[in-house]
């Protein structure tokens, strides 16, 4: 006869409890965080491997269309980059050079763009520059030369629904640059044209930041942008203002998941006890038989 074994009753409890959860609220915004990048041709840009490097002529990011603001020639100066932007080593040949991002007009590795920051070999700058705080890859476009917008349309929603919209941002600056920046996103969602905005050291490095508002839907979609922008505060020259992004969202606030509830503890019973009582009398009674049999 084959016995039938089942779960313990707390893991069964567990299981239930597991199958049960509702899930997160979905974000809107697809390919939010930008890690879904491909190379153009590893061939001619070596260091796009990861992903890295110009939209449209060095990577496509699918969900985002890129349009071109100013300097056509340029081909849009908006990047795919990582925590190694301001990575690289002092007279070291690719692959070992370290980081940075190709440009159309910087393909080999040598000729890499990089941004200010600590590891930046030929001249660090202790000015705190990190990676984005939920790690991966993130944009960056220069917010003067090849001026940049990126968008897509958010659908999905409920007209008449609160939502929730986020961002993360930080500012920077192309290495060999110097003069502070102005810099700011001027960001459209909703029908709504909204901005923040903030100086940027000369060689420095604006930490990351988190932009949240809440509005309600006026329809079912809406085309989401942002726009960079920077120049020199001086008023003179335009240095290359690196504006960074990341983590977009819209998540639905009026109708977001349940909190699921909290699993039970379960609690030992006097089974335990019970199954020691058996076995003890049960020994027992086998003790008497072979004594009785010696």
């Amino acid at each position: 006869m084959r016995i039938k074994q089942s779960l313990p009753l707390a893991a069964s409890a567990a299981l239930v409890g597991i199958s049960a959860l509702p899930g997160f609220a979905a974000n809107l915004v697809q390919n939010p965080g930008f890690e879904l990048s491909t190379p153009v041709n590893t061939s001619t840009y070596p260091t796009s491997a990861g992903g890295l490097g110009q939209l449209v002529q060095v990577v496509t990011v699918p969900n985002w269309t890129r349009t071109i603001i100013n300097d056509p020639g340029s081909g849009g100066f908006a990047f795919i980059v990582d925590a190694t932007a301001d990575n690289r080593t002092t007279g070291a040949s690719y692959p070992g050079q370290g980081g940075g991002f190709p440009s159309q007009n910087s393909p080999t590795a040598n000729t890499n763009i990089f941004l200010w920051g600590p590891d930046y070999g030929p001249s660090p700058v202790s000015n705190g520059f990190t990676g984005s705080p939920n790690g991966g890859k993130f944009l960056g476009i220069d917010g003067d030369y090849g001026a940049s917008k990126v968008s897509q349309t958010i659908s999905g929603l409920t007209a008449g629904d609160t939502y929730t919209f986020s961002f993360e941002y930080a500012g920077a600056q192309e290495s060999g640059e110097q003069g502070a920046t102005d810099q700011k996103w001027i960001f459209g969602y909703n029908g709504i044209l909204d901005q923040v905005s903030w100086v940027n050291p000369t060689q420095g490095f604006t930490p990351w930041q988190t932009y949240t508002t809440t509005f309600t839907a006026a329809s079912s979609s809406f085309d989401l942008s942002f726009e960079a922008w920077g120049r020199a505060v001086s008023g003179s020259g335009s240095l290359p203002p690196f504006l960074l992004l990341d983590n977009v969202q819209i998540l639905d606030s009026t109708n977001p998941p349940p909190i699921p509830p909290t699993p039970p503890v379960s609690t030992p019973g006097p089974l335990p006890l019970v199954g020691l009582g058996v076995a003890f009398s049960w020994s027992r009674r086998v003790r008497q038989r072979l004594l009785g049999r010696a």
